[in-house]
């Protein structure tokens, strides 16, 4: 279970991680990102800040379609589990997007537009990564996970780009947003919440990228708020005169939510018992 290096000894599980592969994903991304001027069409920025940002989200919208095609050719191979040993493909998309948060932990810093909630973000995936990897069991449960998180992600970043190209007027930028909203919605709270909770049902999985999982729930618990109160106002400038009587009742609900300390702790509470706490008590009946 161990082994000496240099006089120091270090557990086999630390020195199984592939750091040379992580590191050489954090480099290629760096890599683009400096290439994007040379690669695409010159983009008219008010600050070098601003285009190193445009530039960023250009090599996010790369990392997260790469994702998606690797997780989906492994479902394709290997098909949806929770449970199961890593291989190496696994544990190499998993290093993939390990050396990608590197990447962009570094790049959001030293350019502060990291927010609390992204930090929590980037946080729990440069734990709950190398958790997956390095427990050998953890990987089925990390690639499920970046199937979910990343699929809403084209959409949004797209709808970013568009933004900062000053084009949010046009039909495909609206149903971009739809879009976006749609997939965020079923992906993230409906398959997200199963998701979370089912991952507990491996009892050798590790417990670490369980809780990782639930804490992205919980996350997401507080952008898809964000986008459920978007979609109030937006059904509110639609109804100015004779609401129906479920758009009154929404926008009472979302603006409880948003303003309400009560509803909003009830809110996210209700998330985190039925992602966490619920299937937390039978994964630790079952080890008992």
């Amino acid at each position: 279970y161990q082994r000496r290096v240099h006089g120091i000894i270090i557990p086999n599980k630390i020195l199984m991680f592939p750091f040379t592969e992580c590191l050489i994903f954090t480099a290629v991304y760096f890599v683009l990102n400096e290439a994007i001027p040379y690669l695409s069409p010159p983009v008219n920025t008010s600050s070098k800040k601003e285009a190193w940002v445009f530039r960023n989200y250009l090599v996010s919208l790369v990392h997260c379609i790469a994702s998606l095609i690797f997780a989906l050719i492994k479902v394709g191979i290997h098909g949806i589990n929770f449970c199961g040993m890593n291989t190496p493909f696994m544990e190499l998309i998993v290093a993939h997007t390990v050396g990608y948060f590197i990447y962009d932990t570094i790049v959001a810093e030293l350019n502060n537009t990291n927010d609390t909630l992204m930090r929590f973000h980037h946080l729990f995936s440069l734990i709950g990564g190398p958790a997956a990897i390095m427990n050998k069991h953890g990987c089925n449960n990390a690639i499920n996970g970046i199937i979910i998180g990343e699929s809403s992600n084209p959409f949004n970043i797209s709808r970013v780009l568009m933004k900062s190209l000053n084009i949010t007027s046009s039909s495909f930028y609206n149903i971009n947003e739809i879009v976006f909203a749609v997939v965020f919605l079923i992906a993230r709270s409906l398959v997200g919440t199963y998701y979370a909770y089912s991952n507990y049902s491996c009892v050798e999985g590790p417990l670490v990228v369980d809780l990782i999982n639930s804490a992205f729930m919980v996350l997401s618990s507080f952008w898809t708020v964000t986008i459920l109160s978007t979609i109030g106002m937006k059904f509110a400038s639609m109804f100015n005169k004779n609401k129906p009587l479920w758009v009154r009742g929404y926008i009472w609900l979302m603006s409880k939510i948003n303003r309400s300390i009560p509803y909003r702790v009830a809110f996210h509470g209700f998330i985190l018992t039925i992602t966490t706490i619920i299937p937390l008590v039978g994964k630790i009946r079952a080890l008992v």
